[in-house]
């Protein structure tokens, strides 16, 4: 992905949808760097009046001059589907055409219930690479969770840009701001009983998974992932911990591989915050994520509370 300035100038408000609470972070990108504006958790949303807890992110937009920014929300990694595809090279001119004729294959809903988006990502650099083709990120998510959220954040007056999955941040977050294609790296973000796991490798672009902490141990699904990026066994694991739990001295810092922000409010924990922050930056810089977007088109709305039905 090359360096371009024009494509890291933005300003996004990111959402995590972390079990029963909102985590939100906002983000300004500029030519020399990311800051953090501000960030916030709402807490236990799903059990509140709508209109409540929205009123408290108006509140919180407003009192920090934000104005009609829509937000971007990730959805929770066991509501998706997330597949990497290797499509023949020749396939890169009729995408689109080739991911549509495996969509039925990669999920279990009936036809037509879904909504997808995908991305190409960059190729692996080690010869005989699981993706020796084009490696394809494709997100699936059925149409009533999609719709379910939108009904949702639109009764709390909640304007939405997009839904996207973390995946898709914590990809382009460290192109973003580290300018440059990340060192192999596995990253586990643990809440509520359960963790996601996201990996880089030299012979694997992408991998996203999520258990729950009832049916494996934390330490049993990292080695299965590190496996799955056959990331040496006779070096240190690049392991990055964030979210919620102990703290894991073996770990690495989240800022060694995600990049760090320039400023931001004392506040802000990048280790706590992480998919929030990624979302965010995702939202300010679009091309530096898949440009994935999951909220149908009617429903996207602008800066300044306009839909693109309504443009």
């Amino acid at each position: 992905m090359r360096w371009n300035p024009l494509q890291t100038i933005g300003t996004g408000v990111g959402i995590e949808i972390r079990g029963a609470d909102l985590a939100v972070a906002v983000v300004r990108s500029r030519w020399a760097g990311v800051t953090v504006l501000a960030s916030t958790t709402i807490p236990n949303f799903r059990a509140r009046p709508a209109v409540e807890w929205g009123r408290e992110y108006e509140e919180f937009l407003q009192a920090h001059r934000l104005g009609e920014l829509p937000a971007t929300v990730a959805l929770p990694r066991p509501e998706v589907i997330v597949r990497l595809l290797s499509l023949p090279a020749a396939a890169g001119a009729e995408l689109a055409s080739a991911v549509e004729f495996q969509i039925d294959s990669l999920h279990p809903y009936g036809e037509d219930s879904v909504y997808f988006g995908y991305a190409p990502l960059e190729r692996p650099a080690a010869p005989g690479a699981d993706a020796a083709g084009l490696p394809v990120a494709v997100v699936i998510a059925a149409r009533e969770v999609v719709e379910g959220y939108a009904d949702l954040f639109a009764e709390a007056g909640v304007r939405l840009r997009g839904m996207t999955v973390a995946a898709a941040g914590f990809y382009g977050a460290p192109r973003l701001l580290r300018r440059r294609t990340p060192e192999p790296f596995l990253l586990a973000d643990r809440s509520n009983g359960r963790f996601e796991l996201y990996g880089e490798s030299a012979t694997r672009p992408l991998l996203s998974a999520a258990f729950e902490a009832a049916t494996m141990s934390f330490e049993r699904a990292v080695t299965v992932a590190a496996a799955e990026l056959r990331l040496p066994e006779d070096a240190p694991l690049p392991l990055v911990v964030s979210g919620d739990g102990e703290e894991n001295p073996a770990a690495l810092p989240a800022e060694q591989v995600l990049g760090s922000p320039l400023q931001a409010p004392a506040s802000f924990d990048l280790k706590r915050d992480a998919t929030a922050f990624v979302t965010a930056v995702a939202a300010a810089c679009p091309r530096w994520g898949w440009h994935l977007n999951l909220l149908p088109k009617a429903r996207r709305a602008r800066p300044g509370g306009q839909r693109a039905d309504q443009a």
